[in-house]
């Protein structure tokens, strides 16, 4: 997923559909990706999708209010597929209890991507989703970032490299200004 890599039988996407992804087409992109990783997946895998902004929503494919992993079958993708499509993002930004939901399923890999506008994930709240993973979810971060990427690891807006960092993962950065405009 956008260059993170991972073999996990279960996988769940974590996406940022704050309002600030709409700039630089970053919505889009993450759907596309989002799109073209499903299709990858193969049918003995399990997915689940949440998009948050202000609170997490889960991508429900079938009539179950509970978030639930699905068998990455071509009828599931097809589902998710349509779904993604209708996402609009919304107000505000709450990374944590996304990322909390994500964890509760007990996955082998989260991908997790987002703008990582304000309010970031303060030291506080990586330790407690490290202790919630209890070493048993990689986490992936991709971030969509303006200009050049901030290398500085102790600066507050680099929370995504120390999340992945304590949870098995890797980080990926890309430069929202380059992303072309579908308009």
């Amino acid at each position: 997923f956008m260059g993170a890599q991972d073999q996990g039988s279960k996988v769940v996407f974590v996406i940022d559909a704050s309002g600030s992804m709409t700039s630089n087409n970053s919505m889009q992109v993450a759907k596309n990706a989002l799109v073209s990783s499903l299709q990858a997946l193969d049918a003995h895998q399990q997915f689940l999708i949440i998009f948050y902004d202000d609170r997490p929503t889960v991508l429900h494919l079938r009539d179950v209010h509970k978030p639930q992993l699905y068998a990455a079958t071509e009828i599931h993708k097809t589902l998710a597929k349509q779904k993604i499509a209708g996402i609009q993002p919304g107000t505000g930004t709450q990374h944590v209890p996304a990322l909390e939901m994500a964890l509760r399923l007990r996955p082998d890999v989260i991908f997790f991507l987002t703008d990582a506008q304000e309010p970031p994930i303060y030291e506080g709240e990586l330790v407690s989703l490290k202790n919630l993973n209890n070493k048993t979810t990689r986490i992936h971060s991709i971030e969509f970032g303006v200009g050049p990427e901030v290398s500085d690891t102790a600066s507050p807006k680099n929370f995504l490299r120390r999340l992945s960092r304590q949870n098995g993962g890797t980080y990926r950065y890309y430069d929202v200004t380059k992303f072309k405009s579908t308009n």
